[in-house]
């Protein structure tokens, strides 16, 4: 839980932190459970609303996060973490998905809690 934890509040890419001090980024909407490479992962939104955190649930997968953030208006995606044979195929069917199904991906993160 201690990773976890540490995506609830993160810098925004780019380490931006507002005057306050508090990160740019806050991604403490949800969870909600998905399903990805055959494992379960929770997905959490962020107050932005054009993001979200998916973090491994399965033992097997973890730890490792995906961010999926608009730049430049399109999609981006960032994994960090261990290197499991589960993490590889989730990332890879990630970055298939198109646009549009990020896109929906995100909303529902964000609609979760």
């Amino acid at each position: 839980m201690l990773l976890l934890a540490s995506f609830l509040a993160l810098p925004a890419f780019g380490g931006e932190v507002d005057p306050g001090g508090k990160p740019a980024l806050s991604c403490d909407i949800g969870p909600t459970t998905k399903e990805f490479a055959k494992a379960q992962w929770l997905m959490y939104g962020c107050d932005d609303r054009k993001s979200a955190i998916i973090v491994s649930g399965a033992p097997d997968a973890g730890p490792f996060y995906v961010m999926i953030f608009s730049k430049s208006g399109q999609y981006r995606i960032h994994g960090e973490g261990g290197s499991s044979s589960v993490q590889a195929a989730a990332l890879r069917e990630l970055r298939a998905l198109s646009p549009k199904q990020l896109d929906v991906l995100v909303k529902q993160a964000n609609q979760a809690g």
